[in-house]
């Protein structure tokens, strides 16, 4: 007997309604199942985010170092101001080091930079004030007796090149980094014992009148950098920050940029000793604290001429950029002077006149304030 239409329309209904739910069930089996990242697509994912890791890092620390030359070129812009403003005013330019006489000290003196002299332009007028106050007084100590006071007016950034990494050494007369140097020209001997022998902009008690600066003011070095230097055996491995210390007949005896350069090169020396490194008492007024010499090109080798942090040397710039250092000159411009300008030999012994040409090429050339010399493009 036939089944009605309407029966057979249900069983039809019934057939196609089961094998839809199965259907349905079984995908969402097959979605379960395929939810998740298999292993190898998850090593897949983090070698790409390590490949682009890789990739965009160097372009990240290559954006920062080009922010913290842009901060370092506007720290130096503000000094050669300072200064500017400062020989403005009083129509000199202030001395590397002037002599502070005190009521206490074994010898009556103690020896403050050039940038105590320009505080107030840098607007440190506090720090100026506190210092003037102990001056005025007679009681005003040196940095490595009471770094304290030293330490609590120390003006700032605008005395640390932001490359250099912020001091954390153990050293008992740490007072603030300095890392940027008056010139002394290529002065080597006696750049600390005899004032009156001035070759660049900067000297001993030595305050130069602008009319003095023949060589003309965009062709003069004013200041430059030089990085902080490091203490225990980090030191022996820091060309850069470091000074040889000359004991007995040492071989740089007599110190000529070549003879400092191959004692470094030779792997036998003595450095400084920790609780003289270089860039660490921003206010003392010695050369070696303060100053810079142009015999031997950027980023070379340092050297003194004794165990002592009070004697004269090759005070050579430097920095913690690559290739070179910024240096600024008297008329207030900064450049970006490369460690291959020449420099020549080196072989010469430290010019004994204030005047006449340099015999350490372009680099001894733009360090002296009236040598005459035709100072052609590097």
């Amino acid at each position: 007997m036939n089944s009605s239409p309407t029966r057979r329309h249900a069983a039809n209904r019934c057939q196609h309604v089961i094998p839809q739910q199965g259907r349905e069930f079984f995908s969402a089996g097959n979605a379960a199942r395929s939810a998740g990242f298999t292993l190898v697509e998850l090593l897949a994912v983090i070698a790409v985010i390590g490949l682009l890791v890789s990739l965009l890092l160097p372009a990240v620390q290559q954006a920062r170092e080009s922010a913290r030359k842009v901060q370092c070129t506007s720290n130096l812009k503000n000094l050669a101001l300072a200064i500017s403003n400062y020989a403005t005013s009083y129509g000199l330019f202030p001395a590397m080091g002037r002599n502070i006489y005190n009521n206490f000290d074994d010898n009556g003196v103690i020896v403050l930079n050039w940038v105590t002299s320009i505080l107030p332009e840098i607007e440190a007028p506090s720090a100026y004030s506190q210092l003037q106050e102990k001056i005025n007084l007679g009681i005003l100590d040196d940095p490595w007796n009471i770094p304290e006071f030293y330490l609590g007016i120390y003006p700032g950034g605008v005395l640390r090149c932001p490359s250099e990494p912020g001091s954390s050494l153990p050293i008992s007369d740490y007072t603030g980094q300095l890392n940027y140097r008056g010139c002394l020209g290529d002065l080597i001997q006696n750049n600390q014992l005899q004032p009156l022998s001035a070759r660049g902009v900067f000297g001993q008690n030595v305050f130069t009148p602008p009319a003095r600066i023949t060589d003309g003011l965009s062709q003069t070095i004013l200041l430059a950098e030089m990085p902080t230097g490091r203490a225990g055996e980090a030191k022996y491995q820091d060309p850069l920050g470091s000074i040889l210390m000359q004991t007995g007949s040492g071989a740089y005896l007599g110190i000529t940029p070549a003879s400092c350069r191959a004692a470094w090169q030779s792997g036998s020396f003595d450095v400084q000793l920790d609780n003289q490194v270089p860039g660490t008492r921003w206010a003392d007024g010695r050369p070696y604290y303060a100053g810079f010499v142009t015999g031997l090109p950027p980023n070379s080798s340092k050297c003194c001429s004794n165990l002592s942090d009070a004697s004269w040397g090759v005070f050579t710039a430097g920095s913690r950029h690559v290739g070179g250092c910024f240096v600024a000159f008297c008329d207030g411009s900064v450049r970006f002077v490369s460690e291959n300008i020449d420099a020549g030999s080196g072989q010469q012994p430290s010019p004994s006149t204030l005047t006449g040409q340099s015999p350490y090429g372009v680099w001894g050339a733009l360090g002296t304030c009236a040598g005459g010399e035709p100072v052609p493009a590097y």
